[in-house]
């Protein structure tokens, strides 16, 4: 304050030495034309005397801001008012938790549009449903029955009866189910922010939604009961062939080309068999292998396919005045594009198929550690839904 004053005594005292100066240099107009170094002695005081009132000028200016500064000392001085530092890494955890709770989302969504029955298979990520056996029976058995049904002169073979199997045909069925693939790993880099969200994540959220479905990689050991396709379809084998070898035996005999067909067909139906049941050179058996597919995959059955595209998030800082004086700095979000398909496992026809774009919105970072105000929704991609067509997305 005592500062201040002396700046205003001396600025009342600049204008009277120049007037001062102003009316000598009038006083003396005769004698400074007649003398030049009195006139420049006088241009030279002027001069000083309006640098002096600059100077006093500033030293105001100066003083009124350094004032001001006093009086806001607790505000960030940086250029960038309220800043905030980020570690390495930062966001990467609360990234992952809003990107879940996104992948929770697109279950329920899933679960709506797929409509899937109960029974449905669900295969996630790059998890993949082996029918190789299977389908390769099914596809050699169709000869055989028409030629077992051509030797007997019927419509049709006998169907299955409810008495369990015989020993020869379980053996070693637990552990011929093929292995699936690794689980499918998603990385992105988002502003510096690396996520690993695993594809099985939004498999359990389906799970969650829908608990009749069922996972193949959690069944270790299917059991084989008496209407599994495969031992049903050899049950009826032999049924078949024993009346074959009884029709062989009766008097009389039959004819030469009624004998022929009988033993061909008695003859097809046991190398069928035999082919079936000799042990790979790995050990396996294809039989075992067929009925264990057959258990996973009954007749009828439908097959859920979820994909877990692509994900991540993002995290956005903000460095102003209202940051400094405490509003909402760092927000992140978290977001993921999921698929879907139904389809029959036995003829490759898609029945259900969708895409969806599923996110949260930008979240305060403080609201994701005290996990409250978290939410996700999903939006289709047009044309990303098919009903009834043929054909994978």
């Amino acid at each position: 304050m005592m500062f201040t004053t002396a700046v205003m005594l001396l600025l009342a005292s600049v204008p009277a030495v120049a007037q001062d100066v102003q009316n000598d240099g009038n006083d003396a107009t005769s004698v400074a034309a007649a003398d030049p170094l009195a006139e420049a002695q006088k241009q030279k005081a002027l001069s000083e005397a309006r640098k002096a009132a600059a100077e006093a000028r500033k030293a105001e200016i100066e003083a009124e801001a350094a004032l001001e500064k006093a009086r806001f000392s607790f505000l960030p001085q940086s250029p960038a008012d309220g800043k905030v530092t980020l570690g390495e890494g930062a966001g990467a955890m609360e990234v992952a938790m809003l990107t879940a709770i996104a992948i929770r989302a697109a279950a329920a969504q899933i679960k709506t549009a797929a409509a899937p029955p109960q029974g449905t298979l669900l295969i996630g990520g790059a998890d993949t449903l082996d029918l190789s056996a299977l389908l390769a029976f099914q596809a050699e058995s169709v000869g055989v029955e028409a030629e077992l049904r051509d030797a007997l002169e019927v419509a049709d073979l006998a169907p299955c009866t409810a008495a369990p199997p015989g020993p020869e045909l379980v053996p070693g069925i637990g552990p011929v189910i093929t292995a699936f693939a690794g689980m499918l790993r998603t990385d992105t880099e988002s502003r510096g922010i690396k996520t690993e969200i695993d594809a099985q994540v939004l498999t359990r959220a389906v799970l969650k939604e829908n608990p009749g479905l069922i996972v193949p990689r959690y069944r270790v050991k299917p059991s084989a009961g008496p209407d599994n396709l495969v031992v049903c379809t050899l049950t009826r084998f032999d049924a078949a062939r024993g009346l074959v070898r009884a029709r062989l035996k009766v008097k009389p005999a039959p004819s030469d080309d009624r004998k022929a067909k009988l033993t061909a067909a008695a003859t097809r139906s046991e190398e069928f068999y035999q082919s079936w049941t000799k042990p790979a050179t790995d050990g396996t058996v294809r039989l075992a292998s067929a009925i264990a597919q057959a258990e996973l995959v009954p007749a009828g059955s439908k097959v859920l396919r979820v994909f877990l595209d692509k994900q991540g998030g993002s995290l956005l800082t903000r460095r102003n005045l209202w940051t400094a004086l405490g509003a909402k700095a760092i927000a992140v979000s978290g977001g993921a594009v999921v698929s879907f398909t139904l389809d029959d496992p036995f003829t490759g026809k898609v029945e259900k198929s969708g895409v969806f774009i599923c996110g949260t919105t930008l979240t305060d970072y403080r609201k994701v550690h005290r996990l409250e105000g978290l939410g996700g929704k999903c939006i289709p991609v047009e044309g990303g839904t098919v009903d009834g067509e043929r054909g994978g997305n």
